[in-house]
């Protein structure tokens, strides 16, 4: 595909604007995008009409729109053309279980790959309910959720390879004698498929018991083969994946993945699987472990896995700023003064050493006729002038 960066910005059905390229592979990107309406998040996916390839959003498309509103499949929002480009705009998902595999140093627990396993298993049963068989399994094919609840449920996704294989309930597939070729990931395709067999319900799950192997494992037997072309090297993985036994592929694991082998290995190609029996394989395991269905996962608390899930919340969180302090002047309250009685001055005056100010002399009329003076009072040291 072109520089994927002329792409950013754009605008799809008058709707969804292009933010970011977050993956891609031979069929076409996958960018990060938004409803410029809504807000809400969505992945855009985008096909080259121009490339020589089979065009398989339609088909992707077409099966998510059969599989329905569910919460376990991506909900397919839009179809259409922009430029030389189909586009398919559906839900925003979390990163894939490859994704996380590599953040965890390419090894999981036991417990988290019971947990997703009993999931990709559910998840299939239900494709294959609805009438069709995936045909690529594989852990990029599988996306945890992004916000609340659903950040702890396994998604499939990619329907580019899935095939219609029932009407009703009676499956109408035909086993194909003639020599096809390989239909999907080499690493974890079923013996079959090598073979040129048609795949069925058989193939799906023994992708699923792949996938958990090396989930639980951290690779498989057949993993780093080089060759100088591709059928040269799906050859030599045919041939290492046919000569090895089930003991070997699940060393070191339970016996129950022994036992889901065993049942899928020994499926005929229109044989329905025994879904209850393979979900007890997963329930057995769990409790003989001490594991509960408690939907904790190790890379929850991962900073990678943090800085991933980010851009693809609705309403990301906000770093709020460090608080600044601010120095804050309350100003004094005045309070008025109460005026003095006159027995709190002398108190006051007593206490300070000060000398009491004389109290003035009332003089009578008949004195002040006597003495020729007019006022009524005068201060005792001015009355002694006059007293003869």
């Amino acid at each position: 595909m072109a520089n994927h960066n002329q792409l950013v910005g754009e605008i799809i059905n008058d709707r969804y604007k292009l933010e970011s390229r977050i993956g891609g592979g031979s069929f076409g990107d996958v960018y990060i995008g938004h409803n410029i309406k809504t807000k809400d998040k969505v992945a855009v996916k985008l096909e080259n009409t121009t490339n020589d390839h089979d065009l398989r959003l339609k088909i992707e498309y077409k099966v998510n729109q059969d599989l329905g509103d569910r919460n376990e499949f991506p909900v397919a929002k839009y179809y259409g053309h922009f430029k030389h480009y189909n586009v398919m705009v559906m839900e925003l998902l979390g990163p894939s279980l490859e994704d996380l595999f590599h953040m965890c140093k390419r090894k999981f627990s036991l417990k988290t790959v019971l947990q997703i396993g009993k999931q990709m298993l559910s998840r299939i049963e239900r494709m294959h309910k609805a009438g069709y068989i995936h045909r690529d399994i594989k852990p990029d094919n599988f996306a945890m959720g992004v916000e609340g609840a659903d950040r702890h449920v396994v998604h499939v996704l990619d329907f580019g390879l899935a095939k219609r294989v029932k009407t009703v309930d009676n499956y109408h597939i035909k086993k194909v004698t003639g020599k096809k070729s390989v239909i999907g990931t080499a690493r974890y395709t079923s013996i079959n498929s090598h073979r040129g067999i048609e795949q069925s319900r058989r193939d799906d799950l023994e992708s699923v018991g792949y996938t958990l192997v090396y989930f639980a494992r951290g690779s498989l037997p057949w993993q780093g083969i080089r060759r100088s072309n591709n059928n040269a090297k799906y050859h030599e993985i045919f041939l290492k994946k046919d000569a090895i036994t089930i003991e070997q592929l699940c060393e070191g694991l339970p016996r129950q993945f022994k036992n889901y082998f065993h049942h899928v290995y020994n499926l005929h190609f229109k044989e329905k699987p025994d879904y209850p029996m393979l979900h007890g394989l997963f329930d057995s395991m769990m409790a003989e472990n001490g594991f509960k269905y408690d939907n904790v996962y190790e890379w929850e608390e991962n900073k990678a896995y943090k800085n991933l899930i980010k851009p693809r919340l609705k309403n990301p969180p906000v770093t709020p700023p460090p608080p600044v302090n601010i120095p804050i002047t309350i100003p004094e309250k005045k309070v008025p003064l109460k005026r003095k009685t006159k027995s709190q001055k002398k108190r006051d005056a007593l206490a300070a050493g000060r000398p009491l100010k004389p109290k003035p002399k009332y003089i009578c009329k008949a004195d002040r006729a006597r003495l020729g003076i007019t006022t009524k009072t005068l201060p005792r040291e001015q009355l002694k002038l006059y007293c003869i």
